[in-house]
C-alpha cells in the first residue's frame, strides 16, 4: 500500500458524511496496551500515540517503537485501527529530524502536541507553553510541511490558549496558514487544566477562520455530553480521552445514536460488568507485554479512573479498596478475578 494512498485515506476520514471519533492521547495512561483493549470496541476511527518529547536528540529506533509499537505494522494496530504518531517540542529542526525517523519506521501521520499542560513540559517551552508564541507554532508546522514528503499528513492538537481563549482563533488560523491538515482543539486553556467546564462555544468561532477539519476534545463523558457538544460546536469530529476510560462503550453508543437517532446508554450494572471484564483483560495483556509491576500499577490507575464516574463508582470502589495495596502479581490477579 503506497504512502500516497495512506495519506489520502487518513484525510478521507473527514470526507465521509459521518461522525469521526478518535481516541485521545493521554500520556502515561493510553499506551499501546490500553489502545489495543479499547479499540476492540467498534467505533473508533483512529488513535494518537502518547507524545515523544523532542529536545536536542534524534532518538534511536527503539524509542519510537516504545512509544508506538504499531509502527512495526505501518501504524495500524491489531484491531485494524490507525495509530498516528505524536511529537512534542519547540525545536523545529529536531522535530523535523525525529518526524523523518518516525516516517521511516512506518508513521503516515505526524501529530504535533501544542496542548500538554504539564509543568515539566511547559517549563521547557513545550506543549501548551507554545500557545504564547504562535510564530513558533507556525514555524514548526511549516518546517514539516515544506520539508517532509508531500504524502505525509501533519495534524496538531492545541488548547484554546495559555491564559485566555482570546487568541484561539488567531492561533488556529496560523496553523491553517502554515499548512496543517487538521486541528484537534481541547476546549480549555492551559490554566484551566482539566477543570470543568470545557468551553465548546469557541469551536464555531475557530471554524470560521480556517478551512481544515476541526476535532473537538474535552468533557465528553456520556452520550448526552456528545449530543450537547455537537449542538454547541456545530461539528462532527470528536476526540475522547477520559470518557473512554469511564465508559469504553461510548463510541458504540454514539454510533448507534447517529444511525438510529435513539438515545441508548448501558445501564450502570451492565456497564460495570462489561468494564470489569475489559479491565481484567487489560491486566492480562499488560502482564504479557510488560513487567508485573507495570501491569499492576496501570490496572490500578484505570480502576482509580472509574471512581470519578457517577455511573460505576459505587461498584468499583470495593474492588479498588481491596487491591490498591497489593503488589504481588498472583495475589492481584486472584483478587481482581474474584469480583
Amino acid at each position: 500500500m503506497s504512502n500516497t494512498f495512506l495519506r489520502m485515506n487518513s484525510l478521507n476520514i473527514f470526507n465521509k458524511n459521518k461522525t469521526v471519533l478518535a481516541l485521545a492521547p493521554m500520556d502515561g495512561v493510553l499506551d499501546y496496551n490500553m489502545r489495543e483493549v479499547l479499540t476492540q470496541i467498534l467505533g473508533i476511527d483512529f488513535c494518537v500515540s502518547e507524545f515523544l518529547r523532542v529536545t536536542n536528540t534524534l532518538y534511536p529506533d527503539k524509542v519510537f517503537y516504545e512509544v508506538s509499537p504499531e509502527l512495526k505494522t505501518q501504524g495500524i494496530n491489531l484491531n485494524n485501527v490507525p495509530v498516528f504518531f505524536q511529537l512534542l517540542g519547540s525545536d523545529s529542526e529536531m522535530i523535523y529530524k525525529n518526524a523523518q525517523r518516525a516516517i521511516s519506521l512506518g508513521a503516515k501521520v505526524i501529530d504535533l502536541n501544542f496542548g500538554c499542560p504539564a509543568k515539566v513540559v511547559n517549563n521547557h517551552n513545550g506543549g501548551a507553553a507554545l500557545l504564547k508564541s504562535p510564530n513558533e507554532i507556525y514555524k514548526i508546522i511549516n518546517k514539516l510541511k515544506v520539508s517532509l514528503p508531500s504524502n505525509i499528513t501533519i495534524s496538531a492538537k492545541m488548547r484554546l490558549g495559555y491564559e485566555t481563549p482570546n487568541h484561539s482563533v488567531d492561533i488556529a488560523k496560523g496553523m491553517n496558514d502554515a499548512g496543517i491538515d487538521w486541528i484537534t482543539v481541547h476546549c480549555r486553556t492551559k490554566l484551566n487544566g482539566y477543570k470543568p467546564p470545557a468551553f465548546w462555544e469557541w469551536i464555531p468561532k475557530i471554524k470560521r477562520g480556517i478551512n481544515v477539519p476541526i476535532i473537538v476534545n474535552g468533557d465528553i463523558f456520556t452520550l448526552n455530553d456528545y449530543i450537547e457538544c455537537k449542538k454547541i460546536t456545530e461539528n462532527q469530529n470528536f476526540m475522547i480521552g477520559r470518557g473512554a476510560l469511564y465508559n469504553p462503550f461510548i463510541f458504540h453508543e454514539i454510533r448507534n445514536y447517529e444511525n438510529t437517532g435513539i438515545i441508548e446508554q448501558l445501564e450502570p450494572e451492565i456497564l460495570f460488568t462489561q468494564l470489569k471484564k475489559m479491565i481484567f483483560n487489560f491486566y492480562l495483556k499488560a502482564l504479557e507485554n510488560e513487567n508485573s509491576q507495570y501491569a499492576i500499577s496501570r490496572t490500578k490507575q484505570w480502576l482509580k479512573f472509574t471512581l470519578s464516574s457517577n455511573k460505576v463508582c459505587k461498584y468499583f470502589l470495593p474492588i479498588f479498596e481491596t487491591i490498591k495495596i497489593i503488589n504481588s502479581s498472583d495475589e492481584f490477579k486472584s483478587k481482581l478475578d474474584l469480583f
